[in-house]
């Protein structure tokens, strides 16, 4: 199988919010998202407001995420040919 690459979007941060705390694996999220796992893993990183959740397991803020993004974004500028409506 090919791989599929793209950003995820808001909706999906928050797709992942209310996936990531009820127990459901990463590599589950990945699938239901359509993206590679190691994807998962970094926006985890990416959105961990520095405690834990209710089930012991690092929390996820899909706002905190979506921050650093725009940070990112801001701070190195977005590749020609990405984003919003461009075929990859």
């Amino acid at each position: 199988m090919a791989r599929r690459y793209r950003y995820i979007d808001f909706e999906d941060r928050k797709r992942i919010a209310r996936l990531w705390p009820v127990g459901t694996p990463a590599q589950v999220i990945a699938e239901e998202i359509g993206t590679d796992l190691a994807t998962i893993s970094r926006e985890l990183r990416r959105g961990y407001p520095g405690k834990d959740g209710r089930n012991k397991r690092p929390a996820y803020n899909p706002v905190i995420a979506q921050k650093a993004v725009d940070a990112g974004i801001a701070r190195r500028g977005r590749k020609r040919g990405t984003g919003p409506g461009v075929a990859v």
